[in-house]
């Protein structure tokens, strides 16, 4: 949509190789499913006031 490079967030990589290491893989697995489910969530109440917040919401669907 942006055009703009997306680079990885590498505190973010550490932080969850990190909880990976202490409290497993199965529990840093569910956090991120959580996660994505939040932000489905977050993008279908958004979809009526801003239009792209649709087409993430299908690209997130097609995602999972």
């Amino acid at each position: 949509m942006t055009k703009e490079e997306v680079r990885p967030k590498g505190f973010h990589i550490f932080w969850l190789k990190l909880l990976s290491a202490v409290l497993g893989f199965t529990f840093v697995v569910k956090r991120m499913q959580k996660d994505e489910q939040i932000s489905g969530e977050i993008y279908e109440n958004m979809k009526s006031e801003i239009p792209q917040a649709a087409m993430m919401l299908e690209e997130e669907r097609r995602h999972e």
